[in-house]
């Protein structure tokens, strides 16, 4: 994985815990100036890589860290 990716893969976590807030795809995308498909690409190397954390998705598909749903 090139590294702007980890980055920015390593910042939408960041987002995620401290916002308090869930995100759906399009505001992930308007944030990071990418296009829906790469966003939904990152969310899931963020649900699937062990070293990152845990996200769940609501109702209105929006991401949120999973401590933060408590």
């Amino acid at each position: 994985m090139r590294q702007d990716r980890r980055d920015r893969l390593d910042d939408m976590i960041c987002l995620f815990r401290t916002s308090g807030k869930s995100w759906t795809v399009r505001e992930l995308a308007q944030r990071y100036y990418l296009s829906e498909r790469q966003v939904r690409r990152d969310v899931a190397e963020i649900m699937g890589d062990p070293d990152y954390a845990p996200l769940v998705i609501e109702l209105r598909l929006e991401y949120r860290i999973m401590e933060t749903c408590y």
